[in-house]
Order: structure tokens, then sequence, then C-alpha cells
């Protein structure tokens, strides 16, 4: 396990990958609805603006999202355009599930997780394997709670292709589907 110290994580690093997730919305056409923010960048769109005096968020260094898989009534072409789109917004696959982008000078990662009973938790689920297309998502228990428990949050940022400003709808994890997979990314990893 790679652990952190709170001094690895800034504000730089953390707009890089609000960056890299506006590029990413922009990009990627329909599927967009179908994305989930979890993980470290989602609790400044779920608590909003700060009370004067709090501390702010510690960041991340890289994009989780829960990807609404369509097991069966989705064909091969689907998952082969999501990987088309994303290798037209400069990501490139370090695996099934973790795309990388070089952002001035710091690798940004995008992680797709699920959840399906197809594989064990932990495991990864490639929904359209041996039919021309290789995406997957780490099947992570609880993340079918997102989309019952999200809130959608419009963000504006610098897009990573120097295409300028963009303004995106991101839905994300609300507090209670946060926390509990929070609570179970916890016990899974002790």
């Amino acid at each position: 396990m790679n652990k952190r110290h709170h001094s690895d994580y800034d504000e730089f690093t953390t707009a890089r990958c609000e960056r890299a997730l506006v590029t990413l919305l922009g990009d990627i056409g329909p599927w967009s609805q179908r994305l989930y923010l979890v993980g470290g960048l989602a609790p400044r769109y779920i608590v909003g603006s700060l009370p004067t005096g709090a501390r702010s968020h510690v960041g991340t260094t890289d994009v989780d999202l829960v990807i609404g898989m369509a097991v069966g009534d989705e064909s091969p072409e689907a998952y082969r355009t999501l990987e088309n789109n994303l290798q037209k917004a400069g990501f490139r696959a370090e695996s099934s599930f973790r795309w990388q982008k070089a952002v001035e000078g710091v690798t940004v990662i995008v992680e797709f997780l699920c959840e399906t009973d197809q594989v064990e938790p932990g495991r990864i689920f490639k929904p359209k394997e041996g039919a021309g297309s290789g995406l997957g998502a780490v099947n992570v228990r609880g993340a079918q709670l997102v989309a019952r428990d999200y809130v959608e949050r419009e963000i504006e940022a610098d897009r990573l292709d120097g295409g300028g400003s963009s303004k995106v709808v991101v839905r994300v994890s609300n507090i209670l589907s946060y926390t509990v997979l929070k609570i179970l990314a916890f016990q899974d990893h002790h």
C-alpha cells in the first residue's frame, strides 16, 4: 500500500485533478451521465464552501470515478467509444481500470470503480472482455450506492488540452454513500 503524508497533497495537485475531471467529462460524451465522483476529490463538492476559519480539505492526487456499467444491454462498441474518447482527451491506459495523463510534469491518475457480482471484490471487472473492449473497473463493495445517493455540482476549470475554461456537471457521491465507501475501503485495507 502506498502511504502518503498530508504534505504530499496540495492545492495545485488537487486543481490538476479537478482540471482532469473537467476535461474527461467534457470529452466522453453520454458516458458522463454514468460516472460518479468518489474518493479524495469528492469532499470539496459535498461540503461546498467552508465556514470561516475551517481548514481546507487536504486534497487528492487522483480522480476516482464509479462507472455505471451496463453489463448485458450495452454493445462492445459503447465501451470502445469510451476508450477512444479517453484517448482523444489525452489519457493513456496504465491498466484496464487506471488511466493517466501527464499534467505540468505530474501524472494525474483516473481510476474506474464499479460493483458487480461477476467477480470478487477487489478484482478487475471487464464487461466486454473478448469483444474488442479492454476497459475495466475495480469491483468495490458499496459502489452501487452512489447511483442512488449523489448530488450534482457544476464545476468550472481550465481544460488540460489548452481548450480554455469549461463548465461541466459532475455527479458526486453524497455524504452517506461517500461515508459508506470510505468505511468499506478502510475495512478492506485492514
